[in-house]
């Protein structure tokens, strides 16, 4: 089976609505590299089809994807590389514990008593 998009009247409004959308932002902000953020929330009040849900959103978010996937791949800027989000368990700064009472002994206690 092959990978190719069938047309609907869904699919052909929404490509219609992105790609005006498309062209007045790139309009407005001729500065590159594009603001994927801000074309994204252009797009996201640009939605025609009423109550978010069901078929024609799904179809309405493939075409938001495959329009974020040109720029992503293509206009981005060399000099700053894309930003990877990593995880980290622990946020922000580790807490030291505090140390032990006068007179207890410890396991990491660097001081030798002898």
């Amino acid at each position: 089976m092959s990978n190719v998009r069938r047309s609907s009247s869904w699919r052909d409004q929404a490509r219609e609505r992105i790609e005006k959308v498309e062209k007045l932002y790139l309009k407005a902000h001729p500065e590159r590299p594009v603001n994927i953020k801000a074309l994204k929330k252009e797009i996201s009040n640009a939605y025609p089809f009423g109550q978010r849900a069901n078929h024609p959103y799904k179809i309405w978010l493939s075409e938001v994807k495959s329009c974020l996937e040109y720029y992503e791949e293509t206009r981005f800027d060399p000099k700053q590389p894309p930003k990877l989000k990593t995880f980290s368990p622990l946020k922000g700064k580790t807490k030291k514990s505090p140390p032990p009472p006068p007179g207890q002994l410890s396991l990491f206690d660097t001081k030798e008593t002898n």
